[in-house]
């Protein structure tokens, strides 16, 4: 896996009228050798090492031999950057040969210098770290280290030129032990000598995912037993939950046996039952209900309700369905008995904030490598892999459920306080990270084989067109549209609408029309009163929210 940082190094040209993202002359096709070793005192050849070429689509895997040989087209300048698991990441110019063969040796690490040393890492799987900041060549982004103790840096960090200008930052991501943030110098102390070491201390525990499961099932024959769905999900749901949080280092652990309640058992009476029941229903339609009855929701923890079928907000079947729309983060439907065994974890992983963009389905994105290994992608096969970015976001996205107040505070600053540790605000990313970001975000799509060309069709970001008031009059019905915009409003951007209500008996609302770009909402009075009105356009960062009056009603 191999880190690409936000930073682009090379100029573009024209070239026969075509932009070209290389230092280049307008030249036919060359061959690159890229011999990748460990550096430059061992020598030993890297196989499995990424190598791509920085600001162009080229790029390709070496073999055991450390090899890769690339055709580039069209040669000339470019910048060959390179990294493998359990190295540094390096980049060097080379010049290649237009009508021939350029061969270049390329060291990932050096022998010594500026290290970050690792305590306290209860696995023997080795701590994944990320490093931006200042080194002799320039700001560092997203450098990518990996050691169960001792990591090179690979180049020697020095304080920041001024502040502001490539600002420290640490992050670290372990098996069996929860995260960690460092930033600014006092927590990066690098000085200018090369042999400096950054001390990480690891939690003593992982953060706590509280979870708790609801089965509720249709009485007609011909479906599943509350014991054959229970049964499914202790041996195979809940299991690669754990798995999927373990294996790649998210630092999040759920309880070791997970808490069913079948809702047959709460029931004092058959009508009781039937009411319980139809309470949940099928669809995040009930999401508000489901958290106005005690017997059936926990606010503390995330509510996962097993039915019969699953519906979205059409009214098509699913296999499972995430109610941030709805207004209910704490919230998700799973189908009784999908075949799907990661589908439990997909869910989740969309209520730790991997909802973006267009609810972060990574078969959308398809330069990701591997996505159909990835748990937050369709027709998954084998779900084990998540993305370094994925999991950055899970822990410290403003959009995951363990940083959502819960109570006056949130189950992360609850697991930070409870460890000793600081607290750690989330931070916040662009919403489409195939965007430009600030050098703290990591992109989504973390371990490419070459960086992801601009957007072809950005996604909705934000949202423009709805005001943060409205006031209505029975009977005239009201519409308004929104735009669906990019991060900041820059450009039109692609969206899917959807709304919620709190208060339908005063005032229902329908999308009226919609193009991948706007939508016209109509908004009907019923009542007087007030309701809060959430336009959505895919994400909950791409959103608009009103407080909604009605008067003049019989």
């Amino acid at each position: 896996m191999m880190l690409v940082g936000s930073r682009r190094s090379a100029a573009r040209r024209m070239c026969g009228g075509v932009a070209l993202a290389s230092l280049c002359a307008c030249a036919g096709p060359g061959q690159l050798k890229i011999h990748v070793i460990d550096n430059v005192t061992a020598g030993n050849s890297v196989g499995g090492a990424q190598v791509h070429l920085l600001a162009t689509t080229m790029g390709a895997i070496t073999n055991a031999g450390g090899l890769a040989v690339l055709s580039v087209d069209p040669a000339g300048l470019y910048t060959v950057q390179a990294g493998a698991m359990g190295y540094c990441t390096n980049q060097v110019t080379v010049n290649v040969a237009a009508g021939g063969s350029t061969s270049l040796t390329l060291p990932l690490c050096p022998p010594d210098g500026d290290h970050v040393l690792v305590a306290g890492n209860s696995s023997p799987t080795p701590v994944l770290v990320l490093l931006d900041g200042d080194v002799t060549t320039g700001c560092w982004n997203d450098a990518f280290l990996q050691g169960s103790a001792g990591s090179p840096v690979g180049a020697n960090a020095i304080p920041p030129p001024s502040p502001g200008v490539c600002s420290p930052s640490l992050y670290a991501f372990a098996a069996k032990n929860g995260p960690v943030r460092l930033a600014g110098t006092t927590a990066l102390p690098w000085t200018s000598a090369n042999t400096d070491v950054v001390t990480v201390q690891l939690p003593p525990s992982r953060t706590p995912l509280p979870i708790k499961f609801w089965i509720s099932l249709d009485a007609a024959a011909g479906g599943p037993t509350d014991a054959e769905v229970i049964s499914d999900l202790t041996t195979l749901h809940y299991p690669a939950l754990q798995t999927i949080l373990e294996a790649n280092r998210t630092g999040i652990e759920v309880p070791a046996a997970p808490d069913i309640t079948s809702i047959g058992t709460l029931a004092t009476s058959p009508a009781d039952d039937a009411a319980l029941r139809s309470t949940i229903g099928h669809s995040c339609a009930s999401a508000r209900a489901i958290m106005a009855e005690p017997r059936i929701f926990d606010p503390a923890r995330l509510n996962v309700y097993y039915t019969t079928s699953v519906l979205d907000p059409s009214g098509g079947g699913r296999e499972g369905i995430f109610c941030y729309q709805q207004g209910a983060p704490g919230v998700l439907f799973v189908r009784a008995n999908t075949a799907e065994a990661h589908m439990l974890a997909h869910e989740v992983g969309h209520a730790l904030g991997l909802i973006e963009p267009w609810d972060g389905h990574t078969d959308q994105m398809p330069h990701i490598e591997g996505w159909m290994t990835n748990p937050m992608s369709y027709n998954v096969v084998g779900p084990t892999e998540l993305t370094v970015g994925q999991v950055f976001r899970m822990s410290y996205s403003p959009y995951s459920w363990l940083n959502r107040p819960v109570g006056g505070s949130s189950p992360r600053a609850d697991w930070l306080a409870l460890v000793g540790a600081a607290p750690v605000a989330p931070v916040s990313c662009p919403c489409d990270p195939r965007m430009p970001s600030p050098p703290e975000c990591p992109a989504l799509e973390f371990n490419l084989t070459a960086p992801s060309a601009a957007p072809s069709y950005p996604y909705a970001c934000s949202m423009t067109g709805l005001p943060p008031t409205l006031a209505l009059s029975c009977p005239t019905a009201q519409l308004k549209t929104v735009n669906f915009m990019t991060t900041g409003g820059a450009l039109p951007a692609y969206g899917e609408a959807a709304t919620d209500i709190d208060n339908p008996a005063v005032v229902s609302v329908s999308i009226a029309s919609a193009t991948p770009k706007t939508a016209t909402i109509k908004l009907t009075p019923h009542a007087n009163g007030t309701a809060n009105l959430t336009v959505y356009a895919g994400g909950p960062s791409a959103s608009q929210r009103a407080t909604v009056t009605v008067s003049g009603c019989p």
